[in-house]
C-alpha cells in the first residue's frame, strides 16, 4: 500500500490526513496468473494498483483476444470508462502473472475526493495519464505492422527485450503474427 501512496505522492503532495485516510480504506488483493481481476460487461467499481506483477487489458473479438494494453508495478489498472460513468466495461482485466493489486471501491473513493479536494488533482492526473497511454496504442495501430514494431521497440523496450513478456505476448499487442514479429526481430523486410 505504501507503493500507491508513494505513486500518488509522485503525481502531486498528499496532505497527512488524506493518506491516513487512503490507507485506512484500501485494501489487497492476491490474483493468481490468469486470474481475471475485471470481467468485460461488468462495471469497473474498484480503482486498482499493481504493486506487484503484470496484468493485460484485453477484449474477445469473436474467437480472437485484443490486447489493448498491459499495467506493470507502481501502475493503476482499470477501465476508466466504467469506472468514471459506473456503466459495463468493454474490457477485461486478467492476470497474466501472480499479482498484488492494492485497491479502493468507487463509493469509498468517492467520499474521499468530497472530504479532500485536493485528492481530485490525483483522480484527474491518473485518468489523463490512462487517455493518453490509449492514444499511444491507437496511434501505434494506425501505423503499418513494421513501424508499430519499431515504435514499440522505442516506446516499451522492456516489452521486447525483457524476460517476462513471451513473443506471443507482443505479437498479440502489435496486432501481428508471432511468425511476423520473428521475421521483424530477426530484421527481415516484411
Amino acid at each position: 500500500m505504501i507503493e500507491f501512496i508513494r505513486y500518488l505522492n509522485s503525481l502531486h503532495t498528499l496532505s497527512p490526513e488524506l493518506q491516513a485516510a487512503l490507507l485506512k480504506a484500501l485494501r489487497q488483493k492476491e490474483l493468481r496468473k490468469g486470474q481475471v481481476w475485471l470481467q468485460e460487461g461488468a462495471v469497473c467499481d474498484k480503482f486498482a494498483f499493481i504493486e506487484r506483477g503484470l496484468a493485460k487489458i484485453c477484449f474477445e473479438a469473436g474467437l480472437k483476444e485484443l490486447v489493448l494494453g498491459y499495467a506493470l508495478e507502481n501502475e493503476p489498472v482499470l477501465s476508466v470508462a466504467s469506472y468514471v460513468s459506473q456503466t459495463p466495461s468493454a474490457f477485461s482485466i486478467r492476470a497474466v502473472e501472480a499479482l498484488c493489486i492494492v485497491y479502493i471501491s468507487h463509493a469509498e473513493l468517492q467520499q474521499l475526493l468530497s472530504k479532500y479536494p485536493e485528492f481530485n488533482i490525483h483522480l484527474r492526473l491518473v485518468l489523463q495519464a490512462a487517455a493518453a497511454s490509449l492514444e499511444t496504442h491507437l496511434a501505434l495501430l494506425m501505423m503499418s505492422s513494421r513501424l508499430r514494431y519499431e515504435k514499440t521497440v522505442d516506446l516499451y523496450p522492456w516489452m521486447v527485450h525483457g524476460k517476462r513478456f513471451t513473443d506471443r505476448m507482443l505479437a498479440a499487442w502489435l496486432g501481428i503474427t508471432p511468425n511476423c514479429l520473428s521475421k521483424y526481430k530477426s530484421g527481415e523486410n516484411s
